[in-house]
């Protein structure tokens, strides 16, 4: 059974007079499914939440209201289903049928329903019993609202009905049965070749590639050139009166794998020649490359003896470096104590073609500046000049070097090399200053040259 949902009972449709706290004061209809808020004011469940949507208040006083804030009134919904209605189609403008429902003990007239009894027995009514109420008719997609004395002559010819097809028994909707027809796979339909046979539909495919005698068919010649294709049933003919045909399009085939072959051969023998080239010239290349590797393993030997002689030669040469530290005020108190100049000798040795080497660090103060010098000292000399490049005297974060162009040339010299002036007043900003306990850092780097110069390294450069 279709279930049809009650809607908003009219007043008139209660036989009675209807007390005011039973009707809604929104619809003004006898109250369905009755809410009540906590004032106390009762509605229809539906029209108050459609109030509140567009007004959160309540419809009589007017406070905050919410859905949360209504509650089910059981005891005045009991009453309302207590109620004595007549049946909401009777003053219906329908068809419906004169035949009595005695089992029901309902008179049924043209007229409408003369149905009467308690509100909540209403919708059973509507739904099993009442012959003015439409209902929706039950196949699927149809929508048709109908009367009960209406359903059963409407589901015999209903075009949404279930049918089953008689060929292949798939159920369908009447509608689609017609389209069905026409590609059902168990109807049975004549060849479309029009060779005469009648066949069911899905094996129509099966019958055209391999039984219809009018299906046209590969010439087992077809690969040399035939191009006719005749129906199944003259194939033994097409070959017996092609066969001269057949044979002339069979040698010409012949023919030209002849002048094919011939073409590769030719080819062949044209490849075969430039492989050949090409490992003469592979062969050329490894010759050359060997020749290279001896001409390079050649030039190898020689590049070593010569690095072997520049590294003997190295080896004369000496380096030594030593590093002096002491302080303006130590080099003051020196001076203070009766000393013409502050001295700090340095011993160097033994190195390459000396003995007992000695350099002397000599600082002078003046009224001006700060001055410098050094100078050897003693120790035997070979005659080998010494390069003092690389030395240098700091003071504080001031730091000078030595000119790399300047060397002693013996011990007996009166060359004094140093900075005259090291440090002036001049050279000083305002705020700078020197400070008694500033530390004196001099780094004094010998170079012994040897008495012959390196080679130059010469190589043989003509093997690319």
């Amino acid at each position: 059974e279709v279930t049809v949902t009650l809607q908003i009972m009219d007043p008139k449709d209660v036989i009675g007079e209807v007390a005011e706290e039973l009707q809604c004061v929104v619809c003004y209809q006898v109250l369905d499914n009755p809410h009540s808020c906590h004032e106390g004011h009762t509605f229809c469940k539906g029209c108050v939440l459609e109030w509140i949507q567009r007004s959160p208040t309540c419809p009589i006083g007017r406070e905050a209201l919410h859905a949360d804030g209504l509650s089910f009134n059981r005891p005045l919904a009991s009453i309302i289903d207590r109620l004595v209605v007549r049946c909401t189609n009777h003053d219906a403008d329908g068809r419906a049928s004169k035949k009595r429902r005695s089992d029901e003990g309902v008179e049924v007239s043209g007229g409408g329903c003369e149905w009467t009894g308690k509100k909540s027995d209403l919708q059973s009514h509507l739904d099993s019993v009442c012959q003015f109420q439409r209902h929706e008719c039950p196949n699927s997609r149809c929508r048709t609202l109908l009367f009960p004395c209406e359903m059963e002559e409407h589901k015999k010819g209903c075009i949404f009905r279930n049918l089953q097809c008689k060929l292949c028994s798939k159920w369908l909707l009447a509608v689609d049965l017609g389209v069905h027809e026409t590609m059902c796979p168990s109807a049975i339909v004549p060849c479309p070749r029009e060779c005469g046979r009648e066949l069911v539909r899905s094996s129509l495919p099966t019958h055209e590639q391999e039984e219809c005698p009018l299906t046209p068919v590969q010439c087992p010649f077809e690969a040399h050139g035939c191009r006719v294709r005749p129906v199944r049933r003259d194939i033994i003919k097409h070959q017996t009166e092609g066969a001269d045909r057949h044979a002339s399009i069979v040698s010409e085939k012949m023919a030209e794998m002849e002048r094919m072959h011939r073409e590769m051969d030719m080819r062949v023998a044209q490849l075969e020649a430039r492989l050949d080239r090409t490992v003469q010239r592979v062969n050329d290349t490894v010759s050359g490359q060997d020749r290279l590797k001896v001409h390079v393993d050649a030039t190898s030997e020689r590049l070593s003896e010569s690095i072997e002689s520049v590294s003997a030669k190295a080896e004369a040469l000496e380096y030594c470096e030593k590093r002096v530290q002491f302080t303006i005020y130590d080099a003051a108190q020196r001076i203070k104590n009766g000393a013409v100049v502050c001295s700090y000798p340095i011993e160097f040795g033994p190195i390459v073609g000396y003995r007992n080497f000695k350099l002397r660090f000599r600082v002078c103060f003046l009224k001006t500046h700060l001055a410098v010098h050094i100078e050897p000292c003693g120790g035997e000399w070979k005659g080998y000049p010494l390069h003092l490049a690389g030395s240098s005297i700091t003071i504080g974060d001031v730091t000078n070097l030595f000119d790399d162009s300047v060397a002693i040339d013996g011990p007996q010299s009166s060359f004094v090399f140093g900075f005259e002036k090291f440090m002036t007043k001049k050279s000083l900003k305002d705020t700078d200053c020197f400070y008694y306990y500033d530390r004196v850092e001099i780094d004094a780097v010998i170079h012994v040259e040897p008495d012959q110069p390196l080679l130059h390294l010469e190589v043989d450069d003509s093997a690319t």
